[in-house]
């Protein structure tokens, strides 16, 4: 992820503190008047930022009609909210549709997404098989440590070392702002590293 993507999300989580409901009112008042598409999209990925799923799906499920159906980026939106309210198997479901009905879209976020949702759905094989293709692609930190923490629920603890080892390594040369926006992964990796040596 570029560095702009760590501030422009960092931008909106602040401003969520700040205010958490004004975008809902807001996104839910201009549906009201001009139910769109692109405001009825507004509306769930404001649900989205509140973390309230449920209601998210049901903008984004409404979005996925007529000609945008289909649509590749509201199809991948509505499998992440899927996939927070932790309903896997549709998440994977929509995934590979989208993936059918959009052959030419590629996303290594909805890799990554559909990665996940394989562990929780306990598909062994084809997680790690995700994994593998999108490290081969993006060494992203979370990928990473998304991975590593998949290798040692499986017990290969010494695969996942190096990738833990890396993650630290990067975190400590990225600026501020990126080290704000990787913290949790970064917390993930020392807690497994720190786990590891105190077997």
């Amino acid at each position: 992820m570029r560095y702009s993507r760590h501030g422009y999300k960092l931008e909106r989580a602040i401003k969520k503190q700040l205010a958490p409901n004004k975008s809902i009112n807001q996104a839910l008042k201009e549906y009201e008047l001009n139910p769109t598409t692109n405001s009825c999209v507004t509306l769930a990925d404001a649900y989205t930022d509140k973390g309230d799923y449920q209601n998210a799906i049901k903008y984004y499920q409404e979005s996925l009609q007529g000609i945008n159906q289909y649509s590749p980026d509201i199809m991948l939106k509505y499998a992440d909210a899927l996939y927070e309210a932790g309903e896997y198997a549709r998440c994977k479901e929509t995934l590979d549709l989208l993936c059918e009905k959009n052959p030419t879209f590629n996303s290594n976020a909805g890799h990554f997404l559909y990665a996940r949702s394989l562990v929780r759905l306990g598909l062994v094989t084809d997680a790690d098989n995700e994994f593998r293709a999108l490290l081969s692609h993006r060494d992203h930190i979370e990928y990473k440590v998304a991975y590593a923490e998949f290798l040692f629920e499986q017990k290969r603890v010494i695969e996942a070392m190096p990738l833990i080892d890396e993650v630290i390594k990067t975190y400590s040369l990225l600026p501020k702002a990126a080290q704000n926006y990787n913290k949790h992964w970064y917390q993930t990796a020392v807690k497994l590293k720190n786990s590891k040596l105190i077997e």
